[in-house]
């Protein structure tokens, strides 16, 4: 059956379908015969196969109202957009996120270059601009690939399981990397830049973040790191791996101490995870109803909403003052420590604004997702816009060993602890075992009692490892 099309201007989505049914009648029909069909002149649909790749960049970038209109109007400044419209989709092609700022004040850079002296970039023009050139602009922590802002989040799954919790008691957890002694005038091959084989270890850290969905209980950050340092006075968190990477006991362990702390205080709570090889699929907890997305899920969770994003930039606005302080002062940069680094990542997750970690909760489908504006500060929007690839070059960091079986993480971090069964000496007896999960459970319950849960996580990773020592 041929498909029908009024003849009047076209919209994105009518050119997409006249595409699609070119596509199946080509092979057996002339451009003319097509033409016949689809009811439009053969000069159209010539036109329309011309730029067939400009349309299809258009619908791939295009929100849902855009993909309507049919009138590519201009606006005031052609010439100015033209320049804008180039340089966003050159962004776009490389995977780079782009938000309303960065386009504002790169539109005035162009307006200086132009000479034009009333253009303001307002708030007005931009919306326009964007409807204008069917523009959407992506608001997760990751860039995309094919996949538009448009998509539905699961409202209907999302609220039946936490319909009997309060916001404070919803949580999401999620790890990440973070290339920590990076500087904006230092790069990395691209092959590098996961780390998959585990290397660069020492340039990097993974990061365990997790909130509630009302954003008033940040949990203690958790770093993870190949050196081996102090542990007095740390600002946050820190735990010791050769490559850097979270493991899956490890991730046990943090998760014990957590469901221990909601013990003490009484409380239940949901916690939200991915389908990450380090995540367990069964595990018995008293107080959290663990819930973790499909490994196909289309769905991004709160954190990938902004949260991360959001702690990346914090950091990098820091090291980047470091940084400038270090070159007026002394004329020569200096490497950032590591507990220089674990303080400004300490510092850039309390700077996490309570009002964004809502937004990025509603998105996710956690009741009605309304847009805020946290990119009000001039100074932050500059330095965003002048180190745009340098704020985003870790953000598909590999944060584990997908490879390893769970026993071999185990070995690896018993003998980074100095504990468990090392060069073959034997197995450990059942009496042994049993006298130490005494003890352990003594220790935990003296620990509960004074509220410790560093204490209580140090000791859950012990347990681990006599749990799991043969």
């Amino acid at each position: 059956m041929a498909l029908r099309l009024k003849r009047n201007a076209l919209s994105l989505n009518d050119k997409m379908k006249i595409l699609k049914y070119f596509d199946k009648k080509s092979q057996n029909y002339k451009r003319s015969q097509i033409a016949a069909e689809l009811d439009i002149p053969l000069s159209t649909l010539s036109t329309i196969l011309k730029y067939r790749p400009e349309i299809e960049e258009k619908c791939r970038n295009a929100c849902g109202r855009a993909l309507k209109m049919k009138k590519n109007k201009t606006g005031k400044y052609a010439e100015l957009e033209n320049i804008l419209v180039d340089w966003i989709y050159s962004l776009n092609n490389q995977n780079l996120p782009v938000n309303g700022p960065f386009i504002k004040k790169r539109a005035l850079e162009i307006a200086t270059e132009l000479e034009i002296s009333d253009f303001t970039a307002s708030s007005g023009w931009l919306e326009r601009f964007k409807k204008r050139h069917s523009i959407a602009l992506r608001q997760t922590d990751e860039p995309e690939s094919g996949e538009d802002d448009g998509i539905d989040v699961p409202h209907d799954t999302f609220q039946e399981i936490v319909k009997d919790y309060e916001a404070r008691d919803i949580f999401n957890g999620d790890e990440f990397g973070l290339f920590f002694k990076l500087l904006p005038d230092e790069k990395f091959s691209t092959e590098d830049k996961k780390c998959e084989d585990g290397r660069l270890s020492d340039q990097r850290f993974t990061i365990l973040a997790c909130v509630n969905s009302d954003g008033s209980e940040k949990l203690p950050i958790l770093v993870i790191g190949d050196s081996d340092i102090s542990h007095k006075d740390m600002p946050c968190q820190y735990e010791v791996d050769p490559c850097s990477w979270i493991t899956k006991e490890r991730f046990v362990a943090w998760l014990k101490v957590l469901d221990d702390y909601f013990e003490i205080q009484g409380r239940l709570v949901v916690l939200f995870v991915d389908d990450s090889p380090v995540h367990p699929k069964e595990i018995i907890l008293n107080n959290i109803n663990l819930v973790m997305l499909p490994p196909d899920s289309e769905y991004e969770m709160p954190m990938n909403q902004g949260i991360i994003k959001s702690i990346r930039q914090n950091y990098r606005t820091k090291l980047i003052e470091r940084h400038n302080k270090d070159i007026d002062d002394f004329g020569t940069k200096n490497p950032v420590s590591i507990r220089e680094a674990l303080q400004y990542i300490s510092t850039s997750w309390e700077s996490v604004k309570p009002s964004l970690i809502q937004s990025c909760f509603k998105k996710s489908g956690f009741g009605d997702y309304y847009d805020i504006d946290d990119d009000d500060d001039e100074y932050k929007a500059e330095i965003l816009m002048k180190y745009h690839d340098y704020l985003y070059v870790d953000y598909d960091l590999a944060t584990c060993d997908s490879k390893k079986s769970d026993v071999a993480s185990i070995s690896s971090n018993n003998e980074i602890s100095g504990i468990g069964n090392k060069n073959g000496q034997g197995q450990v007896s059942t009496q042994a075992t049993a006298t130490a999960l005494t003890a352990i459970a003594t220790l935990k319950q003296y620990l509960s009692t004074i509220n410790s849960r560093e204490g209580l996580e140090k000791l859950s990773f012990i347990e681990n490892i006599v749990l799991t020592t043969e």
